[in-house]
């Protein structure tokens, strides 16, 4: 199944997005599903702050709404980066295009490429409800499934 949304971004972002597309053949959606996951993996470049979300610098001209088909753990690892990275999910993007721009255009369509493994699993302690959100899994599995409440994709 998957969850409908829009990325905010420049025409300047929207056209590196459309060479990376044209020149190794991948479809935006594709493009756009690495480029999270790629994300995710910076996370120690990123710090959990209490603080406000941080948007994309506007100006007047040149923005386009880009409609996007997320899968579902995708999604949710975009409301987590969100959350945790303290920036807009087209922010992340708009940086996730400059960041990996030139490696996205050597790269050819026979790489494989991991997909995400998303988990989040709750629990109760004590009368405190502790949520465990997992990007990718961890060592042994296993220890996932003991005693809580699981909801993966």
């Amino acid at each position: 199944m998957s969850i409908s949304t829009t990325l905010n971004i420049h025409k300047n972002t929207l056209d590196r997005l459309d060479t990376i597309s044209r020149q190794t053949g991948r479809t935006r959606a594709w493009i756009v599903s690495h480029l999270i996951q790629k994300q995710m993996s910076r996370c120690d470049n990123y710090e959990f702050r209490f603080t406000r979300i941080e948007y994309q610098r506007k100006s007047a001209k040149g923005w386009h709404r880009l409609h996007v088909q997320l899968r579902e753990s995708e999604y949710e690892a975009c409301l987590d980066m969100r959350r945790f990275y303290k920036k807009s999910v087209s922010l992340l993007f708009s940086l996730a295009i400059d960041m990996y721009y030139n490696e996205l255009l050597i790269q050819s369509n026979n790489d494989n490429y991991y997909t995400l493994n998303y988990i989040i699993t709750q629990e109760i302690i004590d009368m405190t409800i502790c949520w465990r959100i997992y990007w990718g899994l961890p060592y042994d599995p296993g220890v996932l499934f003991t005693s809580s409440k699981d909801h993966h994709r």
